[in-house]
């Protein structure tokens, strides 16, 4: 019988044909193929048929199915009720036609997993004695289980009805779960455990790809998982797990060493993501090469090398956590067995899965296991330098570490390096800084040219492995620039700081705009949402760019155009400072004005004009780098597109981003709000720092003056303030000539109201 539509009601059916009572579990595959005519395919069933053969189902013998899906069930004449769901409750027994409970002397987590096991959920399974008592027969007692069975009345337990206890010792059984979640599949994601009738995270310390491994086979995915570090993110709540040691053939991750549930010495930073691919390479002399072969239908198979190229490897080496580094190396470890399950694969590269490439059906082939192919997943390295990210780059082929001549090798090549290596394109080729390696070293590669926008090392034009013209003194050393803001209040602002050269150094403001500071944030893996807000953090000391010119649309900072490196003209207080926070005013002409938008979840959506006064507009043209003259201002720029992400917010003004306001994060329909960061004053008839006081009245443009009368110096240094012109670390003089003497020490707070 095939899988296709099968369920738990059709498995229920079928139990109760066996006279197991309607208690049935589609167990997927779990006892493999068959073989002879395949009768039934497409069934689907209620549950409360007396027979397979009343369900809906094709024709007797018609299907479009193999053996490779046949049904397998498990009859387990056990069941969990008055639990919060099916996978836990207390435990009940079917035996000569009645249910009843079962007392826990003797049970222990053993059984338990022996219950969950026969209710197809893998040996994973925890006692308890919750939901509490039940009512009826008490049929088993003294049940000692080793964990092995396949269902508990092969354990040792009393006669059936005889026991010495009473319901309130009743078993309860939780079935623990695992699930990866927040990734771009189930196959993918944060690791979560569920224990006691709660989801909680596993912290990373000892975790390794072997633990991955017995998680990807708690999932069905086989024998095959990584450990991708915190990928996925911080999880919430409760921490169950921690100090997880397994050796990779354990059935459950519960059977691995760690200490009792909810103990801990770790926090939600440390939460373990988990992949469990459906490639593997075996028969080579490391997890980096062998023979190629594909998960599907709960079955490994091999693909055929037709149409296949170094393309598709890099595809597989980065399904395996690889980077995009990979070369197809023909026929190297030899013909597999079984089944070959794809031919005439033609990748671009680009894609993250093989399954997205062009190919034939799964399992149609006009080839044989003489042609399987071999992948080697090539890694690069950065050696000699003072740190990961720079040094001699290295390529690892053919079992060996090797060079790479400098000929025909630029910084977009090493930005191609970098990005292999995890640090983004951002390189910059270093000549021979870091020596020539050991003449023992193969020079792997020469005549290397890239674009820059290549995935792997391997997809630019270069000669043949081990082909060269060139000696060791050759060898071709990379840095790795990278940026990051410090001094900030949060990760996402700060002062601009580059790496180079083995040092991190500052950015000098000449010339940089808010196009450049996009390109950085682009760099940080904010997108292309950056804003330049001067020198709010603090001062520079080491400069390394100065004059940097950028379009916006770069991927690196590299690739503007400035003074090169390490050459400039300016002051300590030149250093710039970007925020990355994704805040905008759309729909305006003007960037000082618009609808507010913000950037969440991956997307852009309105704010809720609700609550949303003149304070929370001067945070957000803070934000903006416009300092705290925000007001609110009629929507007159549309409703925008999407979602509303922000229904509360109440600002007391003073803060330095809309996060530390009080927030309600959600999605929600209402009216939008429309913020100005005008200026609320200017000088005219004068010079930009002096001059008559005007005022802006309404949006229509309208200007008007203001009367001496009780004017102050305080008032006079707050028109200063909003114009821009005040310095945080002058020295502030009584005197109404020149704005740039009179807001000298005037902190931003003194003057937000």
């Amino acid at each position: 019988m095939c899988g296709d539509g099968f369920t738990d009601a059709a498995a229920a059916v079928v139990c109760y044909m066996l006279r197991y009572g309607r208690t049935g579990r589609f167990v997927g595959n779990r006892y493999g193929a068959g073989n002879g005519t395949i009768w039934l395919d497409n069934v689907q069933c209620r549950g409360t048929e007396t027979s397979i053969a009343d369900c809906r189902h094709r024709s007797w013998g018609s299907h479009n199915c193999w053996h490779g899906e046949d049904v397998s069930v498990s009859c387990p004449g056990v069941r969990l009720v008055g639990g919060s769901n099916s996978q836990e409750g207390r435990l009940e027994v079917h035996y000569a036609g009645i249910w009843g409970t079962v007392c826990d002397d003797g049970f222990t987590d053993a059984a338990a997993g022996v219950v969950c096991y026969s209710l197809g959920y893998g040996h994973v399974g925890a006692y308890s004695n919750r939901p509490g008592a039940g009512n009826g027969t008490i049929l088993l007692d003294d049940v000692q289980c080793n964990g092995t069975e396949t269902n508990i009345a092969d354990c040792e337990h009393n006669d059936w009805g005889s026991h010495n206890c009473g319901h309130s010792e009743d078993v309860s059984v939780s079935c623990i779960t695992v699930r990866l979640v927040g990734g771009p599949s189930p196959r993918e994601g944060r690791l979560e455990v569920h224990y006691s009738g709660r989801w909680g995270t596993v912290c990373d310390d000892y975790f390794n790809d072997a633990a991955a491994t017995v998680v990807c086979y708690m999932l069905g995915y086989g024998r095959t998982g990584r450990f991708i570090g915190n990928r996925y993110g911080e999880g919430s709540g409760r921490i169950w797990l921690d100090d997880v040691r397994c050796n990779g053939t354990e059935t459950s991750i519960v059977d691995c060493r760690h200490p009792w549930w909810g103990s801990h010495s770790c926090g939600h930073g440390e939460d373990v993501s988990v992949s469990c691919p459906t490639v593997r390479l075996v028969g080579g002399s490391s997890s980096r090469e062998g023979r190629l072969e594909v998960y599907h239908n709960g079955t490994w198979g091999t693909v055929c090398d037709d149409g296949f190229t170094d393309a598709a490897a890099s595809v597989v080496c980065h399904m395996l956590k690889y980077k995009h580094g990979g070369a197809y190396i023909n026929n190297r470890y030899g013909a597999g067995s079984g089944l070959i399950w794809l031919d005439d694969v033609r990748c671009s590269g680009t894609e993250t899965d093989i399954a997205d490439c062009s190919h034939r059906d799964w399992n149609s082939h006009d080839c044989s296991h003489s042609q399987d192919v071999s992948v080697l997943c090539i890694t690069v390295r950065l050696v000699g330098g003072r740190s990961s990210q720079e040094g001699r780059l290295e390529v690892y082929y053919n079992d060996t570490w090797g060079t790479v001549c400098n000929d025909g090798f630029t910084d977009a090549a090493a930005s191609v390096a970098c990005y292999m290596l995890g640090y983004g394109y951002s390189g910059v080729h270093v000549h021979n800084r870091y020596g020539a390696g050991s003449s023992r070293q193969p020079v792997w590669l020469d005549d290397v040219r890239c674009s820059g926008r290549e995935t792997s090392i391997t997809a630019c034009p270069h000669r043949s492995w081990g082909s060269r013209d060139c000696h060791h003194s050759e060898a071709v050393s990379v840095s790795c620039v990278t940026a990051r803001l410090t001094g900030g209040r949060r990760s996402h602002e700060g002062l601009l700081e580059v790496y180079h050269n083995g040092t991190w150094g500052t950015v000098c403001d000449d010339s940089f705009d808010n196009a450049a500071a996009r390109v950085v944030c682009y760099m940080l893996g904010y997108g292309h949402n950056g804003r330049f807000i001067g020198n709010r953090t603090r001062w520079g000391t080491t400069f390394w760019l100065d004059d940097v010119r950028c379009r916006g649309t770069e991927t690196s900072i590299i690739y503007c155009q400035h003074s090169g490196w390490g050459r400039h003209n300016c002051q300590y207080n030149e250093a710039v400072s970007v925020s990355c926070f994704e805040v905008r005013l759309s729909g305006s002409s003007s960037p000082r004005e618009g609808r507010l938008e913000v950037y969440h979840n991956g997307t852009w959506g309105t704010v809720c004009g609700h609550s949303f006064y003149d304070a929370a507009a001067s945070v957000v043209c803070y934000m903006l780098g416009y300092r705290h003259i925000g007001h609110v201002v009629d929507n007159g720029y549309g409703a925008g597109n999407g979602t509303s992400w922000l229904y509360y917010v109440s600002c007391s003004g003073t803060e330095r981003s809309i996060e530390d306001c009080h927030v309600s994060w959600g999605s929600y329909n209402c009216e939008v709000v429309s913020v100005s960061c005008f200026p609320t004053a200017r000088l005219v008839g004068g010079s930009a720092s002096k001059g008559r006081v005007e005022v802006g009245l309404s949006l229509n443009g309208t200007w008007a003056t203001v009367c001496d009368k009780r004017v102050t110096i305080a008032a006079a240094r707050v028109v200063c303030y909003s114009n821009n012109h005040c310095s945080n670390h002058c020295r502030w003089t009584f005197t109404f000539s020149n704005c740039m003497h009179l807001c000298r020490g005037l902190h931003p707070y003194q003057v937000v109201s």
